[in-house]
């Protein structure tokens, strides 16, 4: 997640001044709220059918489900979504789901506050900690690189099968890049693959 929040960070900082602002002060408990809107974790197998869009939206959802109906036999993409509807197996928690509500929306077949009452059924909030937000800015500021997946400077590591044999024990972690890990008082150097964080 470091290398995500690092980027999200530095792009947002080049183009919201009030952003970077935060990011000066270091007000990373707001910068941790700003960076976490409109972030979702999709919820894969949230099944729904016509009764929870009616509990869900009233008459409106009613109409909706009207309205598609009526358009379904013009567009393919509509049809088989009242399909799934009518069985109560449209899978509101799928980014293909997501993805058919924004092009209905686009058509002009559903306002966009519909299609996100919809989305809000099938996705949890994916918010960013504020202690990641801390480490990455700490870690930029004392000029540290970066994680790979999971290893940072300092880490105590072991490395893994087949070369656990010749570099039996655990090593500090001296520097990370994307494709090697440098360790203490070894010559080699390592894909993070062949190494475990102890």
């Amino acid at each position: 997640m470091y290398a995500e929040v690092l980027a999200l960070i530095e792009a947002r900082e080049q183009t919201d001044e009030q952003f970077a602002a935060l990011v000066a002060a270091r007000a990373d408990a707001q910068e941790a709220s700003a960076l976490s809107e409109n972030r979702y974790k999709l919820k894969k197998g949230t099944f729904i059918g016509v009764g929870t869009i009616v509990e869900l939206l009233g008459r409106s959802g009613a109409n909706l489900l009207r309205a598609m109906r009526n358009a379904a036999p013009q567009d393919p993409l509509i049809d088989e979504g009242v399909r799934l509807i009518d069985a109560g197996r449209w899978d509101i928690g799928s980014q293909a789901t997501h993805n058919a509500l924004d092009e209905i929306v686009a058509a002009g077949a559903m306002p966009a506050y519909v299609a996100t009452a919809l989305k809000n059924l099938g996705r949890t909030p994916d918010l960013i900690p504020t202690a990641v937000v801390t480490d990455v800015l700490d870690r930029r500021a004392q000029g540290v690189p970066p994680p790979v997946d999971g290893i940072a400077v300092n880490d105590l590591v072991r490395v893994l099968p087949p070369f656990d044999s010749v570099f039996p024990g655990t090593y500090r972690v001296l520097g990370t890049s994307p494709d090697a890990i440098e360790l203490e008082g070894v010559d080699s150097r390592f894909a993070p693959h062949f190494l475990e964080p102890i």
